[in-house]
C-alpha cells in the first residue's frame, strides 16, 4: 500500500504544467499548450520583474500571476481557443495581447509583452493681469503652489500676460500679487484632458490705504529708548491723534489714512522738542515704522562733554578713506547691512535701525548732505532691477525726511545692476556670495 501511494503522487505531479523536451506532459484526454513570455519596457527593452499578467477568456479572468526575476510568465491553456493577455505595473501603461491557440497539443507559444510610461498629461494655464480700472498690471507676479509649496512664478511683462504648463488632475493654488493692490488667489483644478487650455484673467483691486504708525523714540546720544514721550500726529497743523511711549520707548498710532501730509510733534522734559514732516504714507498691507531720536538739552557745565560724546559715536560711522565720488568732500558712511525683502522696497524694522544712524548724524551735523545709492545683482530683467532699486532709494529718502531731515539735504537714486563690484554680469555664472556682493546700499556724504 505504501508503494501505491507514492506512485500516485508522482503521477499527478508529472501531469501538471511541466515542460519536458519542449512539450507538455499532460492528460491524454485533453489538448493543452503552454503560453510563455517576458514583460519588457517598450522604450529601454529592459525586463520588468513583478509585473502583473492576467489571462482572460471571453472577458472572464482565468488566472493572475507576477513575472519572476527574469521578467518571465507562463500559463497552461487549452487548444483551439481564444485568449487575451493583459500586463501592467505601477504607473506604466497597460498592454493587451489577444491570441488563438491551434489544435495541436503539447507545444509552447511565446509572446513578448511591451509596456511603457504613459504620455504625460499636461494643461496650459494663461491669462492677463489688470487692475480694477482695466489697465495692464506690468511687473505684477503670479505664483503657483502645489500642496502649499511654491513651484513656479511669473513676473508679468509689458503685455501683462502669464503662462504655466501644469500637470493634469491636480488642484493648484494660484496667487496674483502687485504692490499696493489686494492679493487674489483661487484653486485651479486641472482635470484629466491632455493639452487643455485654461484661461484666467486677474483684476486686482487697489488697497484702501489705512495703516498703523508705530515706532520708538530714542536718545540721540545714547540710542537708549525713552519712556513717557508725548507724541502728537498733526494734519494741517491740527492735532488728530495723540499717544505716549510705553516703558520700552515704543508707541502706536492706529488707523491712519494714507496719502495725507502729516507732521509729528515729539516732546519730553529735558529734551529738545522735535516737529517733523512725515513723507506721504504709501499704500500697502504693512504698518509704517518711524523711529525718532530726541536730542537731550545739556546742562551748561557739561555742554562740551555732551558734544564730545556725540562726535565719538559718529566718527566710527564715516570712512576716513577712500573718497568715493569725484569731489574731495564725498565720504562713504559705514552702517550695518541693509537687506530689503525679496522684490520689496518697504522699510523694515531692521532697515529703520540702520537709517536712524544716518538721521542722527544729520541732526547733529546740520551741514551734512547725503546721497543714497541702491544696487542689485545682475539676476532679473534690467528694467525691473532699475525700478526696484529706484523704489528702494526713494523709500529710504522718505524715511529719513519723515524723521525731521530737510528734503533738500538727502537724495536717492537706484542704479540697478549698472555698477557691479565684480564680473557677475548678465549670463555669467557666479557663486551666490559674488551676487550678494553686488546687492548693496551706499550712503555718501556729498559735503560737510
Amino acid at each position: 500500500m505504501k508503494f501505491i501511494k507514492i506512485f500516485i503522487v508522482v503521477f499527478l505531479f508529472f501531469s501538471s504544467d511541466i515542460i519536458a523536451q519542449g512539450k507538455i506532459i499532460s492528460d491524454t484526454s485533453s489538448c493543452f499548450q503552454l503560453v510563455t513570455g517576458t514583460v519588457k519596457n517598450k522604450v529601454t527593452n529592459e525586463i520588468i520583474k513583478d509585473a502583473t499578467v492576467k489571462l482572460y477568456a471571453q472577458n472572464s479572468l482565468l488566472k493572475t500571476i507576477q513575472t519572476n526575476s527574469k521578467g518571465s510568465f507562463n500559463f497552461k491553456v487549452a487548444c483551439d481557443a481564444s485568449y487575451q493577455l493583459v500586463s501592467f505595473k505601477g504607473d506604466l501603461s497597460k498592454t493587451t495581447k489577444s491570441f488563438v491557440t491551434s489544435n495541436t497539443g503539447n507545444i509552447r507559444v511565446k509572446f513578448s509583452l511591451l509596456i511603457e510610461e504613459p504620455e504625460k498629461c499636461t494643461i496650459t494655464l494663461e491669462g492677463i493681469v489688470k487692475n480694477d480700472e482695466d489697465e495692464f498690471m506690468n511687473e505684477s507676479v503670479v505664483i503657483v503652489y502645489d500642496k502649499g509649496k511654491e513651484i513656479n512664478r511669473a513676473i508679468v511683462k509689458r503685455d501683462a500676460k502669464y503662462q504655466f504648463i501644469l500637470e493634469c488632475n491636480k488642484p493648484y493654488k494660484i496667487v496674483a500679487q502687485s504692490v499696493n493692490h489686494i492679493e487674489y488667489s483661487y484653486v485651479q483644478n486641472t482635470g484629466t484632458k491632455n493639452n487643455k487650455i485654461f484661461e484666467k484673467d486677474f483684476s486686482l483691486e487697489k488697497l484702501a490705504c489705512i495703516k498703523d504708525l508705530y515706532g520708538e523714540i530714542t536718545n540721540a546720544n545714547t540710542k537708549i529708548k525713552i519712556a513717557d514721550v508725548t507724541i502728537y500726529l498733526l494734519l494741517n497743523g491740527n492735532r488728530i491723534k495723540t499717544t505716549k511711549t510705553n516703558n520700552q520707548g515704543e508707541y502706536l498710532l492706529k488707523n491712519v489714512s494714507c496719502n495725507d501730509n502729516y507732521s509729528m510733534s515729539v516732546s519730553k522734559t529735558n529734551y529738545q522738542k522735535s516737529i517733523f514732516r512725515i513723507a506721504k504714507i504709501e499704500s500697502g498691507p504693512k504698518g509704517y515704522f518711524i523711529s525718532t531720536p530726541l536730542i537731550p538739552i545739556p546742562k551748561k557745565e557739561i555742554v562740551e562733554v555732551e558734544e564730545n560724546i556725540i562726535d565719538a559715536e559718529i566718527k566710527p560711522t564715516i570712512k576716513k578713506e577712500p573718497i568715493i565720488e569725484d569731489t574731495p568732500s564725498s565720504k562713504l558712511l559705514e552702517v550695518g547691512v541693509i537687506q530689503f525683502d525679496l522684490n520689496q522696497s518697504e522699510i523694515t524694522r531692521e532697515i529703520a535701525i540702520e537709517l536712524d544712524k544716518i538721521v542722527t548724524l544729520m541732526i547733529v551735523k546740520p551741514t551734512v548732505n547725503v546721497l543714497l545709492k541702491s544696487h542689485t545683482d545682475s539676476r532679473g530683467p534690467d528694467i525691473y532691477n532699475d525700478n526696484l532699486t529706484e523704489a528702494r532709494a526713494q523709500s529710504m529718502v522718505n524715511y529719513i525726511v519723515s524723521n525731521g531731515i530737510d528734503s533738500n539735504r538727502v537724495t536717492g537714486k537706484g542704479y540697478g545692476e549698472t555698477e557691479l563690484t565684480n564680473e557677475c554680469s548678465n549670463g555669467v555664472k557666479c557663486l551666490e556670495s559674488a551676487h550678494q556682493a553686488n546687492k548693496r546700499n551706499e550712503f555718501i556724504i556729498t559735503n560737510e
